[in-house]
């Protein structure tokens, strides 16, 4: 969806600066987010569905917030105090915000989100899809790449953290396709 374009002369002096970014939890079906607010140094009040912060984002997330709002796009502030979503930055700004070369590889789209994440159970099985695949299933013009930056080194019961990405070697459709009928993370997280 293509956002309203901004006004060159209000933010060219903005965008060569640092943005602030706004604080912006997102709401996700898994628990965790307490380490998050006390990071931000917010009062503790246990874990809830608010368990991720997209900070560097312009990629909507799959679904609303609780309250039927969209989320996922960062807003940032310039030294101004005007804000914006990177979205409109980019697409107002292209070769200001991302270069020359990346508008040719990727154009004008950031490519990736940067998150911060505190989880407070293990986090479900998921994949993102590639922008080939993004652009030939679900009608979308990109796939999500993600960069996470945990909270926590540790799991809730002590062990160290740890992501599966991409699949162990042998590992075929076949045994995702058993693990996926038979409902079992735990056999997903042996091919990871």
């Amino acid at each position: 969806m293509k956002q309203p374009m901004l006004d060159r002369s209000t933010w060219l002096e903005d965008i060569r600066r640092p943005l602030a970014v706004k604080t912006q939890p997102i709401y996700r079906p898994y628990l965790g987010g307490d380490l998050l607010r006390r990071f931000r140094g917010q009062p503790s009040d246990g874990n809830d569905h608010w368990t991720d912060e997209w900070f560097g984002s312009d990629i909507t997330a799959g679904g609303p917030d609780p309250e039927g709002r969209p989320q996922g796009l960062t807003t940032v502030r310039g030294a101004s105090g005007l804000e914006a979503t990177l979205t409109q930055l980019i697409e107002s700004f292209p070769v200001e915000m991302l270069g020359e070369a990346a508008l040719e590889r990727q154009g004008a789209r950031l490519g990736f989100l940067a998150k911060l994440i505190a989880l407070g159970q293990e986090a479900p099985v998921h994949a993102h899809p590639d922008t080939e695949f993004a652009r030939q299933h679900l009608g979308l013009d990109h796939g999500q790449a993600e960069t996470w930056i945990p909270l926590e080194t540790r799991t809730p019961d002590d062990q160290p953290l740890t992501a599966g990405v991409g699949f162990v070697p042998g590992a075929g459709r076949t045994d995702v396709e058993a693990a996926i009928e038979r409902r079992s993370g735990e056999m997903l997280r042996e091919l990871l």
